[in-house]
């Protein structure tokens, strides 16, 4: 959620035309990710949890990729880039790993 909330306050700089374009985009996949990871969280199988973990992951992926156009089109510089694609990298990281080890917990549980 850290995420999300640090994308929303960045894009509040974007140009107003971009309201509907990147920015929404932008707002959208990264509040995507926790919200993904709560949906799957509240599903009853291992197996549905991992496919929304890996969706969030994908959103991060389209955050990675939106943070580079923004820079390209001069919505944020090198910095600002570099250091929410570390927190990105950081979130995408976590869940795959989170991913994993559903899938082996799933490998090694005995059935009911």
């Amino acid at each position: 959620m850290a995420l999300a909330v640090t994308i929303y306050r960045t894009t509040d700089n974007f140009p107003g035309s971009e309201r509907f374009g990147i920015t929404s985009q932008l707002r959208r996949a990264s509040v995507s990710i926790s919200t993904n990871i709560a949906e799957g969280q509240g599903r009853l199988g291992r197996r549905q949890f991992a496919a929304f973990i890996d969706i969030a992951i994908g959103s991060t992926r389209e955050v990675e990729s939106l943070l580079c156009v923004s820079q390209q089109l001069g919505f944020l510089d090198k910095s600002e880039v570099d250091a929410l694609r570390r927190q990105t990298s950081l979130v995408a990281a976590s869940l795959i790993q989170l991913v994993r080890w559903i899938r082996a917990k799933g490998r090694t549980s005995k059935p009911s």
